[in-house]
């Protein structure tokens, strides 16, 4: 069966659509070829939807918010979206509705997603509560493209997310740049819980046009429990031609667009400035992950809140060498502008390509902060 969506322009369109209110469907083998304005391509309810191709040929998201998705399901317990095709994806690709029942689950796996991202944001598996995300595929470029979201109660593993960005600039909601991440939890104050995300493999590559690259781009808000980044492979990488030999020299270097002031495997921020570091949490925990890069492995409160109490066990930290001139690199970035980040720790460290002196000092961009770093 293929469905087309022809009248451009029109919002809110859904070429199939299921009524989500009806139990243990199946979807399967269905291609949906679609391009209207803000039109998205599957809206499933319970149930199976696999084996199906969607192709996004569109190329406006007028509301972001309202997001333009490829494939939207209704979380039951027996939800599973897989071995589907999106062989193109404007802005956001699998998302899953609201759970309303802690009997919900969302199950993710052996999706192979490529997206070309039109908007802020475009997260190409929204995830959300009870869900688990393994063996997925996900390549792309474009404005924002962010490989997997957050929820609670989650598990995220075996997946390949290999990204870079477009040559321009799309979406005009903000000053800067393109940009792209891996894998991104965030926390606006209610707080997240059992959060696990083990054995994925990113690689990023920032380029002329890109405002910040971030593999792991995380947070350890004050009510947040239980958030673990374990055996992942990680490698964010700033093309030598690209460097600016300004970086660093200028607070607004983030809105500016310089490739490097935000290229990093993990950038780990979003902590309240009215919290005091004594009360700091230690919910956020990283073991056997390894980090390769050529600007920062490590990145502490840069541009998105402060960053305390994280706990790095057993890191792998390779640097990649370049031939540019300007030779700018940092094992560990902290600050940005007057942020403070206290009480990190980096525990039992192994270093390739990375010198002992390197690693004991820091770069710090801002008023303060301190990381506790031993190494093996």
């Amino acid at each position: 069966m293929e469905s087309f969506a022809p009248n451009k322009g029109s919002p809110s369109l859904s070429p199939l659509y299921i009524d989500t209110h009806l139990s243990d469907d199946e979807v399967a083998g269905v291609t949906v070829d679609y391009y209207g304005d803000q039109t998205s391509g599957m809206l499933v309810g319970y149930g199976q939807t696999h084996h199906n191709i969607l192709y996004d040929r569109g190329s406006v998201a007028a509301d972001r918010h309202g997001a333009v998705r490829a494939l939207e399901a209704t979380p039951s317990p027996n939800t599973e979206v897989a071995y589907n095709s999106f062989r193109r994806i404007r802005q956001r690709g699998i998302d899953q509705r609201t759970c309303y029942s802690e009997s919900c689950s969302f199950f993710v796996h052996d999706n192979e997603l490529y997206v070309d991202s039109f908007a802020v944001n475009s997260f190409v598996i929204g995830v959300g509560d009870n869900a688990v995300i393994t063996n997925n595929k996900i390549f792309g470029m474009g404005d924002s493209p962010i490989g997997i979201g957050w929820g609670n109660n989650i598990r995220v593993a075996d997946n390949f997310i290999m990204r870079c960005f477009s040559p321009e600039k799309r979406f005009e909601e903000y000053e800067r740049k393109s940009s792209v991440a891996g894998m991104r939890v965030t926390d606006y104050g209610g707080g997240l819980k059992n959060l696990c995300f083990e054995r994925n493999t990113i690689a990023l590559k920032a380029e002329d046009h890109c405002s910040f690259a971030r593999g792991i781009w995380t947070i350890n808000g004050v009510k947040s429990q239980n958030i673990v980044y374990r055996d992942n492979i990680v490698k964010v990488e700033a093309m030598p031609e690209n460097f600016d030999p300004n970086y660093g020299k200028h607070a607004g270097d983030f809105y500016n667009g310089n490739v490097e002031n935000a290229v990093t495997p993990v950038s780990v921020n979003g902590q309240p400035l009215d919290i005091p570091s004594e009360e700091a949490p230690t919910s956020l925990l990283f073991e056997d992950n390894h980090l390769i890069t050529n600007v920062n492995h490590i990145t502490l409160g840069e541009g998105y809140g402060i960053a305390n109490g994280a706990r790095f066990y057993r890191t792998t930290l390779e640097k990649i060498p370049h031939d540019s001139e300007h030779k700018f690199y940092a094992p560990v970035r902290i600050g940005f502008w007057y942020l403070n980040s206290m009480k990190n720790r980096l525990i039992d460290t192994k270093l390739i390509g990375v010198t002992q002196e390197e690693l004991d000092t820091p770069y710090f961009y801002g008023s303060s902060g301190k990381m506790e770093i031993f190494t093996a």
